[in-house]
């Protein structure tokens, strides 16, 4: 018989248009080479972009969906929300434990426990830590859980940032103080792990773990080529999804800090700020700064590429790798990027060789200016990083790993069943 897997998320497959979106994509598609996959997606229905719904359910065989319980409707918070909602969800979040967040609930694991009654699966896989844990599905055995961003660096990296407020900071540091204590116990409720790169090896310690790494995504049959390159273009680009913290806070930054610069010594730079999500205030902000562009979103992820003759990454905290490097010179575009979003890719693609990586704002705009100037350079890098990219970062590693984990675990053919829990 056909393998079966439950696949638990608060991330969809349809449409693939963010980062999140495309690795849930990826993976799902490895495991539906494998079996039949049906999907326990929890979060509710109107955040899922239109479409996606309706896609997912011609692509999977089943396909749920479960609103979990905002924070504020946990424990004795739930007595006061009723008189502000949304105030209240804020201070719980703030105020409240985090262990809350990690605690099965009842309503999904009763859902899940229902599920396995009549139906025969021979793995369990989940998409993030808390949601995962949320949904009691560690409970059972084989499990898999997919860790591309863990909780605790997302902290970490937030805590590091510049610029926080004192109330801020004081928020942050209390909340990773209870994360590490929270995450390292999730973690041990999971058979494997998949993290996204070598780099988040030491995160997660000595249990069993795997690198499914992050790829620039692509429709079936249609890889990404490289473009060919503009020699006489003045433009940088930057493509991103603009309802996302750390997007928005680096290119603030890069906007105040490193662009001011670029255009003092190359007056004839232009920056195209391509990507979804742009609020209102937003985009009358940015397209007021002298040289931008305020493209917004595009057709196809080339043509954000296209005119440009570079691209920037300027992340300076959140959790993951930044599938927008790997993506930009797969397409034939040099990159300056932040330290940070060059995470998880250093061993491959180091500074000077494939990518220009500042460690300072200005760092930052003597890239973009070096490489505006020197159209051959440019040209070198892309050509030299994509090739590590087509080399490495392939579909085939996803599907290569994700075989030998689910071949592993479901050898004895038992199924999914609930997990011995060690005797006290």
């Amino acid at each position: 018989m056909p393998r079966r897997f439950l696949y638990v998320s608060n991330s969809v497959s349809h449409p693939p248009n963010v980062g999140g979106h495309q690795r849930t994509n990826l993976i799902l598609r490895a495991l539906a080479a494998m079996g039949e996959v049906d999907l326990l997606l929890l979060l509710p229905e109107h955040d899922i972009p239109e479409g996606g719904l309706e896609a997912m359910r011609r692509a999977f065989p089943f396909v749920h969906l479960i609103n979990p319980a905002r924070r504020g409707e946990m424990g004795p918070w739930r007595l006061i929300r009723p008189f502000s909602p949304r105030l209240v969800d804020r201070l719980a979040h703030n105020l409240g434990s985090r262990a809350a967040g990690f605690r099965p609930e009842p309503r999904i694991a009763g859902w899940i426990g229902e599920r396995l009654r009549s139906h025969r699966y021979d793995l369990a896989l989940g998409r993030y830590l808390q949601i995962t844990s949320r949904s009691g599905v560690g409970a059972y055995t084989p499990t898999v859980l997919d860790i591309d961003d863990l909780e605790t660096e997302v902290y970490r990296s937030r805590l590091h940032s510049p610029g926080l407020g004192r109330f801020e900071r004081f928020m942050l540091a209390r909340h990773l103080r209870q994360l590490e204590r929270l995450v390292p116990a999730a973690l041990d409720g999971f058979d494997h792990l998949w993290i996204a790169s070598d780099a988040d090896r030491a995160l997660v310690g000595r249990r069993p773990v795997s690198v499914v790494p992050n790829i620039p995504y692509f429709e079936p049959g249609s890889p990404l080529r490289p473009l060919p390159p503009d020699d006489a273009s003045n433009v940088v680009t930057i493509i991103a999804t603009w309802n996302h913290g750390p997007n928005i806070d680096g290119l603030v930054r890069f906007l105040d800090r490193s662009w001011p610069l670029v255009l003092a010594r190359h007056p004839a730079a232009v920056l195209h700020i391509c990507g979804a999500r742009i609020t209102d205030g937003h985009r009358a902000d940015w397209a007021a700064r002298p040289g931008v562009r305020v493209i917004g979103k595009v057709p196809r992820v080339e043509d954000a590429y296209l005119p440009a003759a570079l691209s920037i990454a300027p992340i300076h905290h959140g959790g993951g790798t930044k599938i927008k490097v790997l993506e930009s010179l797969a397409l034939g575009r040099a990159c300056v990027l932040t330290r940070h979003s060059q995470r998880g890719y250093e061993h491959l693609l180091r500074h000077g060789e494939s990518l220009w990586v500042g460690d300072t704002d200005e760092d930052l705009a003597e890239g973009c200016v070096a490489l505006l100037k020197d159209p051959a350079r440019r040209r070198a890098m892309a050509q030299r990083g994509g090739e590590i990219v087509a080399r490495h970062f392939s579909f085939s590693a996803i599907e290569s790993e994700v075989r030998s984990t689910v071949e592993r675990l479901t050898a004895d053919g038992a199924g999914l069943r609930p997990r011995r829990r060690p005797e006290a």
